[in-house]
């Protein structure tokens, strides 16, 4: 004789179920637009231009901000979605004025997390220059924080 499930427990793994689904298709759906590609970009280049220059000993303006001017391909191409042709300007600025400029090449992914190289180093399918610097304190040479960084897109 076949034992029956309790109509109880048969809806109760049904709005598991449903619970489920709607909670992974929020995590891996992540819209990538020019706005939110901007915003999120220059907030991680803000603070880790905050944290090169702790490693460099330099004082950082406390009215740091950093602009982001973000866009793909060319003018056929819409700036949204994800991609290995986005391209993204940064401008940061303090009180006494323009800091210097700089251009990340960026792969945005579907799930909305991306990673930015800056544009002046070289990459192929075997190797990705490193950007380094020098510590002054220690005189040694190490990653540039700068040189290349990823994150992800806030809902």
């Amino acid at each position: 004789m076949a034992r029956l499930i309790p109509r109880t427990h048969t809806v109760l793994v049904l709005l598991m179920v449903f619970a489920l689904s709607l909670g992974l298709s929020g995590c891996s759906n992540q819209d990538v637009t020019r706005p939110a590609l901007e915003r999120d970009i220059s907030t991680v280049y803000g603070r880790l231009l905050i944290k090169r220059d702790q490693l460099l000993r330099t004082p950082t303006p406390q009215t740091l901000r950093v602009e982001a001017n973000c866009y793909r391909g060319g003018p056929d191409q819409p700036d949204i979605g994800p991609g290995k042709d986005w391209r993204c300007d940064l401008h940061p600025v303090d009180a006494t004025g323009a800091l210097a400029d700089v251009s990340y090449l960026v792969i945005a992914r579907t799930n909305g997390c991306w990673s930015a190289l800056v544009e002046t180093l070289a990459a192929t399918a075997d190797t990705v220059d490193v950007a380094t610097m020098i510590v002054p304190s220690t005189g040694q040479s190490v990653p540039d924080p700068l040189g290349g960084f990823d994150g992800c897109l806030r809902a």
